[in-house]
C-alpha cells in the first residue's frame, strides 16, 4: 500500500490537482545517541526509503492518524 493512501492522502490521478505533504514525526531515544545513517537510492517510493533508513538506525514507524510516527524499536527480551 502506498504510503500516501495509508495517511489518507491519495496520490492525485490528474498531474494538475496540487500534492500534498506527508507529516513524519520523530520521537527520539532516551539517553542515547541517535544512529547517523546515510543512504542514496533511485527510484524508491517514499514508504520504502522510509523504512530502510528506519531499519538501519534501529527504529520503527507506524501511522497514527495520518501522520507517520517513527520511534525507537523496543528493546527485546533475550529468549
Amino acid at each position: 500500500m502506498i504510503l500516501a493512501e495509508r495517511c489518507g492522502r491519495p496520490e492525485p490521478r490528474d498531474p494538475k490537482v496540487e500534492r500534498r505533504g506527508i507529516n513524519i514525526v520523530k520521537i527520539p531515544r532516551r539517553g542515547l545517541e541517535d544512529a547517523a545513517v546515510s543512504l542514496r537510492l533511485n527510484a524508491v517510493p517514499l514508504g520504502e526509503a522510509i523504512k530502510y533508513t528506519c531499519a538501519l538506525a534501529d527504529y520503527s514507524i507506524t501511522i497514527q492518524k495520518g501522520v507517520v510516527v517513527v520511534y525507537p524499536t523496543p528493546e527485546r527480551a533475550d529468549p
